[in-house]
């Protein structure tokens, strides 16, 4: 039977793949209409197609009318990694997905000051604090988002936020995350209306200048609300 013509494939579908078209996959797990459907190895093919940085899973079913369905379970990018001058898109596990030169969105956090010798699309990176940086994301408001251009991890798995005006708000953790962020959103109100105060009364003369420089050096520049109860402010 593996060598009658009779059972030729006569069709390969799949189903649930975004990230490639059929041709790649098909390609990849050496696979033509011409094929055998007895002489192929599924193992082997599923083993190639878990190659490939976007697949979780795949599932493999041969049908006595000579097709082959394909159904592909896809990973889901949650975070994006800021290495030097690239961006690696990573789901939950830390699998390497993809990379781009530039990316401006706010769809995913960014988490900035990880130190990796070099990053490629299929790595598994070693990140502790990863899922707490999306739990974060994901559960603040879009008015918290909005106000937030990258995200660290320190030691001792400390999450910190960095604003688009550079204040870092230290959120520690994800617990009581809807209160830490109500004191941050207070705290932040409270500057941005100072400074728009403090603006709007400057005089053009000759002290502007180390006027500037003195407002400068009082600016706020750290939100500690991994106490949500009691928050710290730097300066």
């Amino acid at each position: 039977m593996e060598t009658s013509p009779f059972f030729n494939i006569k069709d390969i579908k799949i189903t649930g793949c975004t990230h490639y078209p059929d041709e790649v996959i098909i390609e990849t797990f050496e696979l033509d209409k011409n094929s055998n459907i007895f002489s192929i190895d599924l193992d082997r093919v599923r083993e190639k197609i878990l190659k490939l940085s976007w697949i979780d899973d795949v599932k493999i079913k041969k049908n006595l009318s000579r097709t082959i369905d394909i159904e592909i379970i896809e990973r889901v990018s949650e975070a994006v990694i800021k290495n030097e001058d690239l961006y690696f898109f990573i789901n939950r596990d830390c699998y390497v997905l993809d990379k781009k030169d530039k990316y401006t969105e706010k769809s995913l956090p960014i988490i900035k000051n990880l130190e990796f010798e070099e990053i490629n699309i299929g790595d598994k990176l070693d990140i502790d604090g990863l899922i707490e940086v999306i739990v974060i994301f994901n559960n603040l408001s879009e008015d918290m988002k909005k106000t937030i251009s990258h995200y660290s991890i320190s030691d001792g798995l400390n999450i910190s936020a960095f604003t688009n005006d550079n204040i870092e708000i230290i959120f520690g953790n994800s617990e009581n995350l809807a209160k830490k962020e109500e004191a941050v959103l207070e705290i932040y109100k409270l500057h941005e209306s100072m400074a728009e105060q403090q603006e709007s009364t400057k005089e053009e003369n000759e002290n502007v200048e180390s006027e500037n420089s003195k407002d400068k050096n009082n600016q706020l520049k750290i939100i500690d609300v991994r106490v949500w109860t009691k928050p710290v402010t730097t300066p």
